[in-house]
């Protein structure tokens, strides 16, 4: 976990598509996920409103890296919300995803960590970086330079499309070439047959 506060000088200024996102407070408390279901210790919410959790957090601490808001829970929420659950509520049950999920939309944590992160003063979501950039991003919070990380994609849900249509594709050949041989069968058994006549 790296401080924000440290005196590094300033990099060079990035290219305007790029350029660092200036972040500050909503002004108010984070507040209670709207869509959250309760039972006993546990608490699920979003993906979104843990996310947003984590950045409230870390830049109320001025802790880095912010997470990109982008509603999926992977490893990186997941053990955000594990290393702030060990600080602000110690022996609560550690946060978790579905477990058949790598990324999901919605993360259970404990009812201790959500209104510990409920009273933290909100700020905007970082975006995500640029299609086709590598790496992470940069955002600045109260003036200081923070690192922005991003959930790793889920090859499956992210190239569905490709794999539908290749599948599709693969199909359609398929069939294409089983039509094909049982008419070449067929059209040879009719030659043996005149040839059969004569």
């Amino acid at each position: 976990m790296a401080s924000l506060d440290s005196k590094s000088p300033p990099a060079a200024a990035p290219a305007a598509a790029n350029a660092p996102q200036q972040l500050s407070s909503t002004g108010g408390q984070l507040g209670r996920d709207s869509g959250r279901q309760g039972s006993g210790q546990a608490v699920t919410v979003s993906a979104t409103w843990a996310q947003n959790a984590v950045n409230a957090y870390r830049a109320s601490r001025r802790e880095s890296p912010l997470i990109a808001v982008d509603g999926r829970s992977g490893q990186l929420t997941i053990g955000a919300l594990r290393q702030i659950s060990s600080a602000v509520a110690p022996g609560q049950p550690a946060p978790k995803n579905s477990p058949d999920e790598r990324t999901s939309p919605r993360v259970t944590i404990s009812l201790a960590l959500e209104e510990a992160l409920a009273r933290m003063p909100a700020v905007q979501p970082p975006r995500r970086r640029a299609a086709g950039s590598a790496g992470s991003s940069v955002a600045v919070v109260d003036g200081q330079s923070v690192e922005v990380v991003e959930e790793a994609g889920d090859f499956v849900q992210e190239n569905l499309p490709w794999i539908i249509g290749g599948s599709a594709a693969v199909a359609a050949v398929a069939v294409g070439f089983i039509v094909w041989r049982s008419r070449s069968r067929r059209t040879v058994s009719a030659n043996r047959r005149t040839r059969r006549r004569k």
